[in-house]
């Protein structure tokens, strides 16, 4: 009879940790910066447009003569519609997947994560195609001017950025509020010299360095009049089972945009997401094929309702 194998002391067998992972998953999301949601009943209804001119007209004389009438004012409006979509993703986990895998894996909240985040970015997508001019098949009606090459040291940034908000305060009386920065643009302000000494002695320095390069990649969080936003998501572009691509989600358009804080229809705003169900989450136990199946998503549109409370600089 062979002697008992006695078990080797000391010998260690890798184990997940318990403590660390790495997972990468998009999280500067801005699309709810720039459009806010608005809550409706309805899945699509009509909502009324009023002619801007008679709020702005001074064609009618206020003066009234003795024992005459003052003159009537009226107001006239036509009506756009929205229609809201499901927009919705789902995954699953079989019983066999749970029970193999590792606590460290969280399976529901990982899986949840990468689903929420894809919708997340198609959602960014969306505003990135919706915020654009006519002309590149968004709906912003204000003209595009092309920036300066912003990365040049001595271009003047200014300039296109004075442009864009005069044209949006001629046309609606409002300056706008928001501007919109994707982050490879921010990073060719870096080369600008022009524009980072000018924002050195505007919002001071740190050890003599330039707030813009200090604190890389943030602008100042109001610059010229408008809050910043910098928006610096990306995207795997590459089919099912293929080496990843990335690229920005965010094209190189700067936006200049009056974004309503509150958002209410008699409230202006470049656009707003329509929302008639929140983000909710769907499960259901599937016992044909022994899983757990689960979906998460919101009934909603995007929709330019003021076309002209925004303004495109193209591949700055």
């Amino acid at each position: 009879m062979p002697p008992a194998v006695e078990p080797v002391a000391g010998v260690h067998v890798d184990a997940l940790l318990s403590n660390l992972a790495r997972l990468y998953r998009p999280t500067e999301f801005v699309a709810d910066q720039v459009i806010p949601y608005i809550e409706v009943v309805h899945e699509s209804d009509l909502y009324p447009v009023f002619t801007q001119g008679d709020f702005y007209g001074t064609d009618v004389d206020d003066l009234v003569g003795d024992r005459s009438e003052p003159r009537i004012v009226d107001v006239s409006h036509a009506t756009n519609r929205y229609q809201t979509d499901r927009r919705e993703l789902a995954w699953d986990i079989s019983d066999r997947e749970r029970k193999n895998a590792d606590d460290q894996f969280r399976l529901e909240r990982n899986k949840q994560l990468a689903t929420l985040g894809r919708l997340m970015l198609k959602r960014e997508i969306r505003a990135d195609a919706l915020l654009k001019t006519t002309a590149n098949g968004g709906q912003l009606s204000l003209g595009t001017t092309a920036a300066n090459a912003w990365s040049v040291p001595t271009a003047n940034v200014e300039n296109d950025v004075i442009y864009g908000r005069e044209q949006i305060r001629k046309t609606i009386g409002i300056r706008p509020n928001t501007i919109l920065i994707p982050e490879s643009v921010v990073s060719d302000l870096q080369k600008n010299t022009n524009l980072i000494t000018k924002l050195q002695y505007t919002y001071g320095d740190v050890n003599n360095r330039p707030l813009l390069e200090e604190y890389y990649p943030v602008l100042p969080a109001v610059w010229m009049g408008m809050r910043t936003v910098v928006n610096g998501t990306i995207k795997n572009t590459a089919g099912e089972n293929l080496t990843e691509s990335y690229s920005d989600v965010w094209s190189r358009s700067v936006r200049l945009l009056f974004v309503q804080p509150g958002p209410a229809l008699e409230n202006p705003s470049v656009a707003y997401t329509f929302r008639n169900e929140p983000m909710t989450t769907r499960r259901e136990r599937r016992e044909r094929n022994r899983t757990d199946w689960f979906a998460v998503g919101q009934t909603i549109v995007e929709q330019v309702v003021a076309p002209n409370a925004g303004f495109e600089i193209s591949s700055a």
